[in-house]
């Protein structure tokens, strides 16, 4: 057989594909389904750790028909190049000769298939009746999540809390256009227990010490806590009803990275709540959560979404061989 092209992606390009967050969700949970049911395959995160904070990572899975690769470093400082501090790049191969069929920048994916990930457990930990979402932090990762589970839940109120309040300012108006009511929180507590599900996405390098209580959650409510938890104190976690994490072979007690909770603790992961092995929410008053670091498996679903998007648009540039 003939080699397969090999398509680059942009930002731009990829970004072009207006790729829905119902999409994006429903490939995500059928991974995850999938990673349950044993039919992917996965590893868990290489991380090189350099002076000054300067970190590398590799996100690798692979499932029937495709692999792939999320390679980036974490670099602060970059500001003062005017260039973000996260530059994420995904190769993807398909799974017959094992060539690779795309490269294809990967910041809006990391964006949307985190968010996708907490609309998973969302989805079997959450009340299905979740109106008000309480944000900690209103970056990209808030953005994200705010579509995401609009797409799910019938979200109708916001609460914005940021470190600056001009931040979570915008990121209101921002709310009140996607036609929801919004406000602005002055104090974290606010925004943590006025809300029926909670988004904590505070960057690392500002949140290592904890700042939020889980105790504040309302009964019934649930956490996505895809800041690894850092930001929430890991006792006041530990006394939730049930938290599950992405994969237990990656942050369970032998896994290789360490979150803000304890290991032995955790309830089950994705790929156990989406097949089912692990059921789901059994009270309306249980308080629930996801600890999050991020996972290959969300990368490799969302980045085959997008290529056969991007074929099927003729969109992107084939790269010589």
């Amino acid at each position: 057989m003939a080699a397969p092209d090999l398509l680059y992606l942009s930002s731009a390009d990829v970004e072009s594909l207006a790729v829905s967050p119902k999409d994006v969700n429903e490939a995500i949970d059928r991974a995850f389904r999938a990673k349950g049911e044993g039919r992917t395959w996965t590893k868990p995160e290489l991380v090189i750790h350099l002076p000054g904070g300067r970190t590398y990572y590799a996100k690798a899975a692979a499932m029937p028909g495709y692999g792939a690769c999320k390679w980036h470093a974490h670099i602060p400082g970059n500001a003062q190049y005017g260039l973000a501090d996260f530059n994420p790049l995904i190769v993807l191969n398909e799974g017959v000769t094992g060539l690779a069929v795309a490269i294809m920048d990967a910041t809006w994916i990391s964006g949307v298939r985190t968010a996708s990930f907490t609309v998973s457990a969302a989805r079997r930990l959450a009340r299905p009746d979740a109106s008000v979402l309480g944000f900690i932090a209103c970056g990209r990762q808030a953005r994200a999540h705010l579509v995401a589970l609009k797409a799910e839940f019938p979200v109708a109120r916001a609460i914005c809390y940021s470190r600056r309040e001009a931040t979570a300012a915008r990121f209101a108006e921002h709310a009140r256009g996607l036609g929801l009511d919004a406000e602005v929180a002055r104090e974290a507590r606010l925004a943590v227990e006025g809300a029926d599900i909670v988004v904590s996405s505070t960057p690392l390098d500002t949140a290592m010490t904890p700042f939020l209580d889980a105790d504040w959650l309302r009964p019934g409510g649930f956490i996505g806590a895809v800041d690894l938890g850092y930001s929430w104190h890991k006792a006041s976690l530990a006394r939730l009803d049930k938290v599950v994490t992405d994969d237990l072979a990656q942050n369970g007690v032998d896994g290789t990275v360490a979150l803000n909770f304890p290991p032995e603790r955790y309830y089950g992961d994705l790929g156990e709540l989406a097949a089912g092995t692990k059921p789901g929410r059994r009270d309306a008053r249980e308080r629930n959560a996801l600890v999050s670091a991020g996972f290959g498996l969300g990368d490799l679903a969302a980045a085959v979404l997008v290529y056969n998007r991007a074929r099927a648009a003729g969109i992107g540039r084939v790269l010589p061989r």
